[in-house]
């Protein structure tokens, strides 16, 4: 049975930062590891969590943690792009919630619509984020606070609207007296982390990247194998420490060339 969150994504992405320590000591790329060690497991951690409630959410509590493992692990791969300046195409940025903002109940017009990286951060913020003051939107009128009391997660009334499957938010406005149910399919939801959580492709690819990129610089370094064996191991010694490699056998090995014989020979 496949999962909702290919875990493979997350493994590749580790393997391709571990596979050279350069990512750790250079100083091309070092200023980036403590964000991707932290990646690397916040990553890992929603992964598990998502696929183990990926099925329609039992409570508001279960709904809760569902959206905060998603949000977590949607601005993990949001920000690792940022800071290796990937760009995403701008073509796919309306893919999952159009037809949720320009329909009832938001009826946002087209030419407001929300990406949808901005209208989950809107519905992020309304289920848990920030639910006593949601201002920020630009879709929403001059002056419009929202308030949400609770989010909504109950299989049972949502084919009442059309959905099998619907989650969301109830909504106050402080410029209107109506209620607002917000109510969207729990797949449309999941489709969209997912699509999120797969472009971490494009991090490890520019990890392999980097890392071919040095190797072809590394090939050009040669050893001048006229010197003396001990003259030989500190060239070797040298280039696997501006590789950030381990050296400690050759070092032992030129520490013992280097030892002066004290015993006599008979």
């Amino acid at each position: 049975m496949c999962s909702f969150l290919n875990p493979k994504i997350s493994e590749d992405f580790r393997k391709s930062i571990n596979a050279s320590d350069i990512f750790t000591y250079s100083d091309k790329y070092k200023e980036n590891f403590n964000l991707l060690c932290v990646v690397m497991d916040r990553v890992e951690t929603c992964v598990s969590y998502l696929n183990e409630h990926e099925d329609y959410p039992n409570s508001e509590e279960e709904f809760l943690s569902f959206m905060m493992f998603g949000t977590m692990l949607v601005d993990a791969i949001k920000e690792i792009n940022k800071r290796l300046n990937i760009h995403i195409n701008k073509e796919d940025e309306y893919c999952f919630f159009s037809e949720i903002c320009c329909n009832e109940p938001l009826n946002i017009s087209k030419e407001e619509c929300p990406t949808d990286d901005k209208f989950f951060e809107y519905f992020r913020a309304l289920t848990f984020a920030h639910p006593y003051e949601t201002s920020r939107p630009k879709f929403l009128k001059k002056g419009e606070i929202q308030y949400s009391p609770w989010v909504i997660a109950n299989k049972y009334l949502s084919g009442l609207f059309g959905m099998e499957d619907a989650v969301g938010v109830r909504i106050y406005s402080n410029m209107q007296d109506d209620i607002i149910d917000l109510r969207m399919p729990f797949q449309t939801l999941k489709n969209y982390i997912n699509s999120r959580y797969e472009q971490m492709n494009f991090a490890t690819a520019w990890f392999k990247e980097k890392l071919e990129l040095e190797k072809e610089i590394w090939k050009k370094q040669k050893i001048n194998r006229k010197q003396s064996p001990v003259e030989v191991l500190k060239e070797i010694a040298n280039i696997l420490d501006s590789r950030y490699m381990n050296c400690q056998d050759v070092e032992r090995a030129i520490e013992y060339l280097e030892c002066e014989l004290t015993k006599k020979r008979k």
